[in-house]
């Protein structure tokens, strides 16, 4: 009988490192996307930096410089908007994978650890009734912990896209302004 347990105990260390693993690989990812991303970006604004300069010194006419010099800024604003917009992607496709793991994982660390206390309680003839309780809250409280991170991170997400949205649309709206002021 304590063979079993050792193998139930041995079995969930396994499980553990397995996702302790599975956590180090979403995040070399997760690390990977973002420099990647960095690299892309950064590319794009130099290349589209260098063209706009050629532009600036190639123009003949004031009113002309200061409408690319609108445009240089209009542009880089977007450029920002974008970089940040792919790394809160990446953020949440990071966040969404681990999540999505401790759901997995967390059946199978309750049954690991509810054999455990099975084979405690058989072993010495008492009724743990109290340890059962912690875990049983500990279940309750991770379930409630889980459902509002969902909450918080919903309300983020919605809250990013729609920060983004707004400095768009005012970008917009003040393009116009500046183009007839010029």
């Amino acid at each position: 009988m304590a063979n079993t347990s050792f193998d139930t105990l041995i079995s969930g260390q396994k499980s553990a490192l397995d996702t302790l693993q599975a956590f180090a690989y979403i995040s070399l990812d997760s690390i990977e996307k973002a420099a990647s991303h960095h690299l892309s970006s950064s590319r794009r604004v130099l290349e589209q930096q260098f063209k706009q300069s050629k532009d600036i010194l190639d123009s003949k006419d004031v009113p002309g410089t200061v409408s690319l010099g609108h445009a240089l800024v209009q542009q880089h604003i977007d450029n920002g908007i974008d970089y940040l917009r792919g790394l809160h992607e990446i953020a949440n496709e990071s966040r969404e994978q681990a999540i999505s793991l401790l759901e997995s994982n967390h059946g199978e660390w309750h049954k690991a650890i509810s054999s455990t206390l099975d084979w405690y309680a058989k072993s010495s003839g008492h009724a743990d009734a109290v340890v059962r309780s912690a875990v049983s809250a500990a279940n309750s409280a991770f379930e409630n912990a889980h459902k509002t991170a969902r909450q918080v991170a919903s309300i983020a997400d919605a809250s990013v896209k729609a920060a983004t949205s707004a400095t768009s649309r005012a970008i917009e709206v003040s393009s116009p302004a500046r183009k007839k002021a010029a």
